[in-house]
């Protein structure tokens, strides 16, 4: 996910661009050219690393939390409403979900 910081307290979710759903080729790179809170893994950001992402910007830590489990939740699910998710509706509801099992500690 990534979000645009468009003016002073404003960070609406970006569009998704240049993204490829990587996960469905294993043979290709797990990490990110970019890093969120020096994570470049999505494997290992939770939603306290976009905080502390956020809060670099500056922008409001808390805030830019509570939009990404927000987000996270959404798209979780929206997945199933589809109804019987394929391989790749299966890995981005994992992947939400995992997400959202790091906003425990976060």
């Amino acid at each position: 996910m990534a979000l645009a910081h468009t003016g002073p307290g404003l960070v609406p979710l970006a569009p998704l661009y240049d993204t490829v759903p990587t996960v469905l080729w294993p043979s290709l790179r797990a990490t990110r050219a970019m890093t969120v809170n020096g994570k470049a893994n999505l494997d290992d950001i939770g939603p306290a690393d976009i905080a502390a992402e956020a809060a670099r910007w500056p922008l409001d830590g808390t805030v830019a939390r509570s939009a990404a489990i927000a987000t996270a939740q959404a798209l979780n699910e929206a997945v199933f409403s589809l109804g019987r998710p394929e391989r790749l509706l299966e890995e981005v509801a994992g992947r939400c979900r995992a997400f959202l099992a790091r906003a425990g500690g976060g």
